[in-house]
């Protein structure tokens, strides 16, 4: 059988693909110890599945990086970098984020100023060599080094994009005399131009890369003496790598956990015949959005995390700490915040009753009934006293009663979260009303329609595997590297022969992947991209690469550009020269998975005519049991459905319709 394990900051999913079926198992993350929680979920399958049954493939999605950069706990770093370049990374760009702050906040640089050495050396942007690396100078600064506490090194040179001989030098030498320390190459973690980004994208490299490969060391030693194979690691673009490359590039594994949401949506959407999708992934701490188009997911290749720019390519996700265990407080001017805080997986909610003392979400659903009181993964009840007790204490400032409270806390999510979409779809030039939401995680059935309400959506697909949307996306993701030469001409500029020659040399990168990660002819997939802008622009948009032919190459990239830009920013400028900054191939292992996994409902055996009616009531609403709806039965709101780790609300004047693989799609009326 083939294995996904997503580890979430409330829960810890596990999926496989075995004889033709889907199954799902979740259990409750063990943030202290992750490793024992990835055990304990391939125990819980194999007891779900077959105990007989061998691990083939195993892939891994994890929130580990972005917890050590939210939390402050990755390495101590050093940085090396080009003699006059010290302060790149503290001057950053003129773009302030607080522009008429009085007291602007600014985020520190993962390395301390007193740990940024200069060295010199010095590389033009063309690739030629005017100075090589001083190796008395290096010499020097590692004898230094060796008498503090780093332990990572980040090497950031000047131009290193276009020629990487003074970094690899300079690495060479202090792996040689310093094995132990971590190195990180900025023309191998971000080989584009932009220094700033090129070293903050580094330097973040640098900061996971020690706990990140220690972490995936133990993973792949435990799951070896199990005799279960080493794991892929989800990227941040969508893809998995092999766990070696995995430890190298910690900065890649940032949305691990987020990525198999998205790439878990785009499976569902296109199985149900949808290419234009919201992607919504609510789970017990924060909620991730997404925009699928045409079947793709939107890619960035410049963002900010915690404050940082990266420059890698990364799923267009937006994170909001709005989920499950999100904290309800009332601020000082008397009005009701939900989150970011979270209650997490421990304490958890007041509800779980392990401790949680601060009203949340979750508490919130189960006062309005919307989930039953069974612990998704465990066989505890949930406490509805305690819970009702903190929501009346919570309520009392604002003079509402316990219910009215939750009410007001649901609320608030549902505007919060819909916020969120707005930010991915409206404010990138994309109608939201044209898309398909298709939610997941185990509040997106709850907060489905109310938010498609808000944003006038009228179809919501809720899959099956809801709860465990980002393992089925992990199941099925592709094996992928991206591969990149910068290189900035105009377009009315560029010559044929060297348009030929960088792609020969990106072609070869790609097949050289392809065989040492041994994937055969018949699964290679190669997609094409550059990366353009008007003479002048200081930002880029990334636009796919048509075929190109000697005659009118200028003017196929020239009209791609204007039509991207437009579509993003609202306008083009036919009068002004289009620039090609950098050329892109991302090489794809595809996953015969894709094309083999047919996802079935598989019924309950006593359902019979119970598809046809609520199994139970709840507040006088009807509940149906998710494993007894057969395909094709249409439900009318309001009620809820019950499902492994999540539940469904769906309100009045919306329908449910249950599909071949029981996805249960929600059709809203227009408003």
């Amino acid at each position: 059988m083939r294995v996904a394990i997503d580890v979430g900051g409330t829960y810890t999913d596990a999926i496989c693909w075995h004889q033709g079926d889907v199954h799902l198992v979740k259990t409750p993350t063990t943030p202290e110890h992750p490793v024992e929680g990835v055990l304990h979920a391939l125990r819980l399958l194999h007891k779900e599945v077959d105990n007989g049954a061998r691990v083939e493939q195993l892939t891994h999605g994890t929130t580990l990086a972005t917890n050590l950069l939210v939390e402050g706990k990755g390495a101590r770093v050093a940085m090396i970098t080009t003699r006059g370049f010290r302060d790149v990374l503290a001057l950053g760009r003129q773009k302030r984020d607080q522009l008429y702050a009085l007291a602007p906040t600014q985020t520190e640089p993962l390395v301390k100023r007193r740990h940024r050495y200069e060295v010199p050396e010095r590389t033009l942007f063309n690739g030629s060599i005017v100075e090589p690396l001083d190796l008395t100078a290096m010499e020097d600064i590692l004898e230094e080094l060796a008498h503090t506490d780093c332990q990572s090194i980040a090497l950031c040179f000047l131009h290193a994009y276009a020629s990487p001989m003074n970094e690899q030098r300079a690495a060479e030498i202090i792996q040689q005399r310093y094995p132990q320390w971590a190195v990180s190459l900025s023309s191998e973690v971000a080989p584009y131009f932009r220094e700033y980004e090129r070293f903050s994208t580094t330097v973040m490299n640098a900061y996971l890369k020690p706990v990140i490969g220690q972490y995936f060391t133990n993973l792949g030693k435990v799951l070896g003496r199990y005799q279960y194979p080493q794991p892929y690691i989800m990227k941040s673009d969508g893809g998995v790598m092999s766990l070696p490359v995995a430890r190298e590039r910690a900065v890649d594994t940032l949305l691990s956990g987020p990525a198999g949401g998205v790439m878990g949506a785009a499976f569902v959407g296109q199985q149900s015949g949808r290419s234009h999708l919201i992607t919504l992934d609510i789970g017990g701490t924060t909620t991730d959005a997404s925009l699928v188009v045409e079947g793709k997911p939107l890619i960035n290749h410049e963002r900010r995390l915690a404050g940082h720019a990266l420059q890698i390519p990364m799923l267009a996700i937006h994170t909001i700490g709005a989920g499950g265990g999100s904290v309800a407080r009332i601020s000082p001017s008397g009005l009701l915040k939900v989150g970011p805080d979270s209650a997490g997986a421990v304490p958890g909610p007041v509800c779980y009753d392990l401790g949680g003392r601060d009203a949340t979400v979750t508490d919130a659903h189960l006062l309005l009934d919307h989930i039953p009181v069974l612990r998704p993964g465990t066989y505890k009840l949930l406490n509805r006293a305690l819970t009702t007790h903190t929501v009346e204490e919570l309520g009392r400032a604002l003079n509402m009663t316990a219910i009215d409270m939750a009410a007001g806390i649901v609320e608030v999510a549902n505007h919060t979260i819909a916020e969120a979409v707005r930010l991915i779809s409206i404010q990138r030039g994309y109608d939201s009303r044209d898309f398909t939401l298709v939610a997941g995680g185990g509040g997106g059935g709850l907060h489905a329609a109310a938010v498609a309400k808000i944003l006038s959506i009228t179809e919501v697909l809720i899959p099956r595997e809801a709860s465990g949307l980002s393992a089925l996306g992990l199941l099925l993701a592709d094996m992928s590297q991206e591969f990149i030469l910068t290189r900035t001409a105009v377009v009315d500029e560029l010559i044929w022969d060297d348009v030929e020659q960088m792609v020969d040399a990106l072609h070869r990168r790609a097949r050289d992947f392809f065989e040492a990660e041994q994937i055969p002819e018949t699964q290679r997939t190669i997609q094409w991209s550059v990366d353009m802008r008007y003479r002048g622009q200081a930002y880029e948009v990334t636009v796919s690469l048509p075929p190109l032919t000697a005659g009118s190459y200028q003017q196929q990239l020239t009209e791609k550009f204007h039509a991207m830009h437009r579509q993003l920013y609202g306008h083009a400028n036919r009068t002004q020269p289009v620039q090609v900054t950098a050329w892109r191939v991302l090489a794809i292992g595809c996953n015969p998975l894709r094309t083999e996994v047919r996802r079935r409902h598989m019924v309950h055996p006593d359902a019979r005519f119970k598809t046809l009616r609520p199994m139970s009531i709840r507040r006088g609403i009807p509940v149906w049991d998710w494993d007894r709806l057969a395909p094709g039965v249409t439900i009318d709101g309001p009620a809820f459905v019950d499902g492994l780790g999540t539940s469904i609300v769906i309100p009045s004047e919306v329908q449910g319709r249950v599909d071949e693989s029981g996805t249960i799609g929600l059709i809203l009326p227009a408003s």
